[in-house]
């Protein structure tokens, strides 16, 4: 006779059975969601990663009539009869010159014409070209001037040096006493080096002698702290003893 208990035990052995079976049935684990695709030619809705913002460049300023610092120049140089420049107008392609200064260091230039430039420095004469061109024709122009090619110029190293002579000045138009001397081959034994003699041509045709202690430039600051512009004469004199 089958009782109640015995039908309860079927019941409960027929479950067990049955969750075996369902927990060894391939394809019942939950799959990993699956981000939605965009259609072609729809736009996604999540923000796009920011762009990098370029930083300014050295010498930009906004609104500035010059706009950049001249290129390749010494803030120190002086524009000289027979440099050669280049000029360029920021977005005024039709205005980009490049020319030789005149002997009145002059040069020529669209729309501004004839404009003097010779013995100022680059960033001096940009400010003239700049003035120049928004008086009538553009507004808040942006002028960078570029020297391609610097003129000659020379110094000459006279006395108690291992070469005498004239020498070359680098571009930017001046160069240390001792690496004057240097270019000259040194001093010679009985160079007075203590008592060197520069002439210079100053403004108004005048000459001027500077004498300069050689031997306390070597020792303090390496010759850095007089410098030798074109047309200097170098005189180095015998030493006494």
């Amino acid at each position: 006779m089958i009782t109640v208990k015995t039908i309860s035990r079927l019941f409960f052995v027929l479950a067990l059975c049955t969750a075996k079976v369902g927990a060894q049935t391939p394809g019942t684990e939950t799959a990993p969601p699956v981000a939605p695709s965009i259609p072609f030619g729809e736009k996604s809705s999540a923000a796009p990663a920011a762009s990098p913002i370029p930083a300014a460049t050295p010498g930009e300023k906004a609104g500035s009539a010059v706009g950049t610092a001249p290129a390749n120049v010494s803030p120190a140089y002086i524009l000289q009869p027979s440099d050669v420049v280049q000029i360029s107008v920021y977005r005024e392609l039709d205005l980009a010159t490049t020319a030789r200064l005149s002997g009145d260091g002059s040069i020529t230039l669209p729309l501004a014409g004839r404009v003097v430039i010779g013995g100022m420095t680059a960033e001096k004469a940009q400010e003239v070209i700049v003035k120049r061109l928004s008086a009538d024709y553009l507004v808040n122009p942006q002028v960078t001037l570029t020297i391609v090619e610097y003129t000659k110029q020379y110094f000459t190293v006279l006395g108690q040096v291992q070469r005498p002579g004239a020498y070359p000045l680098p571009g930017e138009g001046n160069l240390p006493l001792l690496q004057a001397i240097g270019m000259a081959g040194g001093f010679t034994r009985i160079a007075r080096t203590g008592h060197i003699l520069v002439k210079r041509m100053e403004s108004g045709g005048k000459e001027k002698v500077i004498p300069v202690d050689a031997k306390k430039l070597a020792t303090k600051d390496s010759g850095k702290g007089f410098l030798i512009y074109p047309g200097d004469t170098i005189s180095v004199s015998e030493s006494i003893f």
